[in-house]
C-alpha cells in the first residue's frame, strides 16, 4: 500500500506540479514543517496514518500553480496542504485498487511543527521542484 502512495506522490509532482520526482532518502524534514495526515482503513480493517510533510515553499508553489497566487496567506497554505494529501491519497486509492487493494479515506488534518517527531514505520523523501516532500506511514490501532 505504501508503494501506491509513493507512486501517487510522484505522479502528483509530475502531472500537477510539472516537475521531476526523485526519491532521495527517507529522512524527515528539519526545521519548521507543515504536516498533514490522513487515516486510511483497509478492507481487512487495518488502519494506517499517512503523513505528508513539507516546508511552506512547497505548499506555496502548489498555491501558485493551482490558484495563481504568488504570496498566499496562512489559511490558504493550510488549505493547499490538505488538498495535496487528498489528491495524493485519492490517487493512491485508485492505484491500489488496480492491484486489488482497497481502502477508505478519512478526513485530513494539519499541524505546523518545529520539528517532525512523529513515529512512523515506512518513509520516503521525494525531491519535487527543488523542494523536499516527506511521506510516512504508521499502522494505528
Amino acid at each position: 500500500m505504501f508503494e501506491s502512495i509513493v507512486e501517487a506522490t510522484k505522479n502528483f509532482c509530475i502531472h500537477q506540479i510539472g516537475s521531476e520526482a526523485e526519491i532521495i532518502d527517507d529522512t524527515p524534514p528539519e526545521g519548521k514543517t507543515l504536516v498533514v495526515r490522513i487515516d486510511i482503513q483497509t478492507q481487512t480493517d487495518d488502519k494506517f496514518r499517512i503523513y505528508l510533510a513539507s516546508d511552506r515553499n512547497f505548499v506555496q508553489n502548489v498555491a501558485q500553480i493551482f490558484l495563481d497566487e504568488e504570496k498566499s496567506d496562512t489559511e490558504t497554505l493550510h488549505d493547499m496542504a490538505l488538498e495535496c494529501i487528498n489528491l495524493i491519497v485519492g490517487s493512491a486509492k485508485v492505484i491500489a485498487s488496480q492491484k486489488e487493494l482497497h481502502f477508505n479515506i478519512e478526513t485530513p488534518h494539519l499541524q505546523e511543527m518545529e520539528r517532525f517527531d512523529i513515529e512512523y514505520s515506512k518513509s520516503v523523501t521525494i525531491l519535487c521542484n527543488n523542494n523536499k516532500l516527506f511521506i510516512a506511514m504508521q499502522k494505528i490501532d
